[in-house]
Order: C-alpha cells, then sequence, then structure tokens
C-alpha cells in the first residue's frame, strides 16, 4: 500500500495588531528601547532563519515513527505569529523568548555595580539518551541554589540549563550559564564543591567545571546565556596534538531527543532563577 501523505496545515498570515501571546513576552516598550536583543545583536536569528530552523527541525521528527515525535511534529507545524504553540522546542517561539530574557536581565544587570558570567557543569550529571529522556530539571536546580546558597551568594543569579551531546562519552552532559550580579568573590566557595574529580570514561581530558568570565562585550556575554539548541560537541586533536573540541549540529536521533526533552522542560525548566522572582513577565530581585 502506498504511504498516506501527512496533511500539512497553511501557515497563518501575521496580524499587524497581534502580540505574541507566549508565557514570557516582550511589553511593547521594551520592544522600541535599547534592551532589544534583535536590534543590538546584527547576527540576531531573523525570522526566515528561525522558520528554516523549524523546517529542519519537522524534517527530522518525521524520520521518527514514534507517536511523540508526531505529536511535536504537528505542534512544530503549525506554529505561527497569530498562534505561536509556546513550545520550547520551537525556534520561533524561543526567538521572542530569548528577546525577553535579555531585555529582563539587561535591566537587573544595569542595576549593579559588578557583574560576571558563570558556567557550571555537571560532570557527574552526565546521562545516557535513555536517562535523558526521562530527565527532570527540578532537582538540579535545586541542589544548585542551594550550592549557591551554602557558597554565600547574597546577589542575584540568572541563567539557562543547556544540554550538549558528548560523542566521546555517548553521554548528555548537562550544564549552566549564567550571569552573577553583585560580588562574585562566593564563586572560590562554590569550586569547593565541584573540588572532586570526577573521571567519565572516554573522556581524556581535566574537568572543569566551573569557569568564571569577565564581561567585556555586554549584548554578547548576556545573550550568550540564553539558547535555542543543543549541540553535539565532538573532540578532535589538532596540529600540535592538542585536544580541541567543536560544536556541530546534532544527527537526526540526537536532534529529536533533545526536542522531545526542550518541548517537556519548557522555558520554566530551562530557566534558573537564584534571588530573583518572576512577577508577571517580569523579574524581579527577591526581598
Amino acid at each position: 500500500m502506498p504511504n498516506k501523505k501527512r496533511k500539512t496545515r497553511k501557515v497563518c498570515s501575521t496580524p499587524k495588531q497581534c502580540r505574541i501571546s507566549l508565557p514570557y513576552y516582550m511589553s511593547n516598550k521594551d520592544k522600541v528601547n535599547a534592551n532589544d536583543l534583535a536590534k543590538l545583536l546584527p547576527d540576531f536569528e531573523t525570522i526566515n532563519e528561525v522558520n528554516g530552523r523549524s523546517s529542519l527541525r519537522q524534517k527530522a521528527l518525521s524520520k521518527s515513527s514514534r507517536k511523540d515525535c508526531g505529536r511535536l511534529l504537528d505542534v512544530l507545524d503549525g506554529c505561527c505569529n497569530s498562534e505561536p504553540c509556546g513550545s520550547a522546542a520551537c525556534p520561533r517561539c524561543y526567538r521572542e523568548y530569548r528577546r525577553w530574557f535579555y531585555a529582563e536581565v539587561c535591566r537587573l544587570y544595569e542595576q549593579y555595580d559588578e557583574a560576571h558570567t558563570l558556567t557550571i557543569i555537571y560532570y557527574d550529571e552526565c546521562l545516557t539518551s535513555k536517562e535523558l529522556y526521562k530527565f527532570d530539571s527540578k532537582a538540579l536546580k535545586d541542589r544548585l541554589r542551594k550550592q549557591l546558597e551554602r557558597s554565600g551568594f547574597e546577589q542575584p543569579v540568572i541563567g539557562c540549563l543547556e544540554i550538549d551531546y558528548h560523542p566521546e562519552i555517548k553521554r548528555w552532559l548537562l550544564h549552566f550559564h549564567v550571569l552573577v550580579l553583585g560580588d562574585p568573590t562566593p564563586v572560590k566557595a562554590l569550586r569547593e564543591y565541584f573540588k572532586k574529580h570526577i573521571e567519565i570514561e572516554g573522556r581524556n581530558t581535566i574537568n572543569k567545571p566551573v569557569h568564571l568570565g569577565v564581561i567585556k562585550d555586554k549584548v554578547e556575554a548576556l545573550s550568550y546565556l540564553c539558547k535555542s539548541y543543543c549541540s553535539r560537541v565532538e573532540a578532535y586533536t589538532d596540529e600540535l596534538g592538542r585536544r580541541q573540541t567543536r560544536k556541530i549540529g546534532l544527527k537526526d536521533k540526537e536532534l529529536q531527543l533533545s526536542l522531545l526533552v526542550l518541548d517537556r522542560m519548557g522555558y520554566s525548566g530551562l530557566l534558573l532563577l537564584y534571588g530573583v522572582r518572576r512577577h508577571g513577565s517580569k523579574l524581579v530581585v527577591s526581598e
């Protein structure tokens, strides 16, 4: 029997007066002020780029016979500006989320005299594909908040969870890119919690779980905290015999899994807030 052709939903036109009804959205004031990432970053993803990225994700999902992939495929296919799907796996919706995130984080950043970026990698939480499928970020975020509190962080810490696949060890590594507002001195105490060396079979390098960064370019640094995709990190040896890594796109099955995970966790599952709470579509410092 011939294969049944999948029905394709019509793409909605974009009403001029339409406001995207996402869980997080930028106010009209934010869209015209100096904190709109779409106007500040020259290579910020365009509408055509996210539409193309959505098509590639739909193509990858269509290659799977799994019901959850088919469901997510329909969600992405039906997304449009007048009726956004709101999925964290949707590049169209995530583009708006990134604009909101940058505007809110930038507003808090400007209230402090000192700020740094921090990358925290949980090597002891590397997951197989089967484990990642069931992964719940709540426990890991709670663990990080407790470590921040015990380390003496009293000022806000804001950022996002990122997940990359490392074929070298056939595992997914979980890490946070965060903004540390105020005095970064507690980072020294935080490093003590990650002092224990965790060996990962197949990964022949020294693990460095905590990286403190200096902010030289505000737009570049703050926009890097929140990304809409997972990557494949491949290790290789350069001409001088040194171990290097490069980030490339995920293969189809890896991409399918990452999209299912992003969709399930949603924006709130990826967002890390410490000393900050969300009030409507605003981030406010906790009392």
